[in-house]
Parts: structure tokens; C-alpha cells; sequence
């Protein structure tokens, strides 16, 4: 079993060799990059592998969601993330109406988001999220209690 690993190990190590890191090889044609080949999909064409296909509440969320997260995927990623500091600075140092109300966008958004993201990582991404959220929720608590 060990020798199999090892030989695995070597095998990787060589064709890894071949490659200069920029998707080129040595000696290939220099105007040529390497395609990464195409990863499998499911008969059903979602292109997602890793989780079942959604039924009932989740899948009118997922439907419902789609234009809003295809317009947000369209903008500049610098507006999005921009958009979400202002809210979350605007949340933290506006005065008493408005910035609990900033904060609550923002919660509602990572809530958003979380709830769509669910069914795709690990338990460190699941648990990393509720922990955002729970921060979130407590910011907020405290704005308003202030």
C-alpha cells in the first residue's frame, strides 16, 4: 500500500515537472496553452456535483433567487463588495435609526446567501457562516440597545 503511494507520488511529481506554472509546457508551441480538461456532469445538466437536486421551499428560494444573483454576478465585483463595506461601516457608525438598519441589510443579505450556499462545502464553511451571522445578529442587538 505504502509503494503505491510512493509510485503515485512520483508519477505526480514528474508530470508536474513537465509544466512551467503559466499552463504551458516545455518545448510546446509558445503562442499554445494547455486547456484544462472539462469536469463531468450530471445526467441532469446542473452542473452541480457535489449536492442533490433542491425540492419544495428551496427550490422556489433557488428560483426565485437566480435573476437577482445573475444581475448581482453581472455587476463589477467592485461595486458588490464596495456596496457591502459601506453598508456594514454605514451599519457600525450611523446614528440610531439608520445603522441598525444598515446592519439588518447586511445580516439579511449573508442570511441570504448562507441559506443558498448551504448544501455546497464542509462543516468549517457551514459553522464559519452561522458564526458571521451570529455576529451579525449581536451587532445589531447592540446598536439597537445602545
Amino acid at each position: 500500500m505504502r509503494e503505491d503511494r510512493r509510485v503515485n507520488r512520483a508519477k505526480r511529481s514528474k508530470s508536474r515537472a513537465g509544466s512551467n506554472g503559466r499552463g504551458r509546457r516545455k518545448g510546446a508551441d509558445p503562442g499554445r496553452t494547455v486547456q484544462p480538461r472539462p469536469t463531468s456532469v450530471r445526467a441532469g445538466g446542473s452542473g452541480r456535483t457535489s449536492a442533490p437536486p433542491s425540492s419544495g421551499f428551496r427550490h422556489r428560494v433557488e428560483r426565485l433567487s437566480y435573476p437577482l444573483l445573475v444581475r448581482l454576478h453581472q455587476l463589477p465585483r467592485w461595486v458588490v463588495t464596495g456596496g457591502f463595506i459601506v453598508l456594514l461601516v454605514a451599519g457600525l457608525m450611523a446614528p440610531k435609526p439608520w445603522g441598525p438598519l444598515c446592519l439588518a441589510v447586511v445580516v439579511i443579505l449573508m442570511a441570504w446567501l448562507s441559506y443558498l450556499a448551504w448544501p455546497e462545502g464542509d462543516r468549517t464553511r457551514r459553522m464559519l457562516r452561522l458564526v458571521a451571522l451570529g455576529l451579525g445578529a449581536g451587532a445589531i442587538v447592540l446598536r439597537v440597545l445602545e
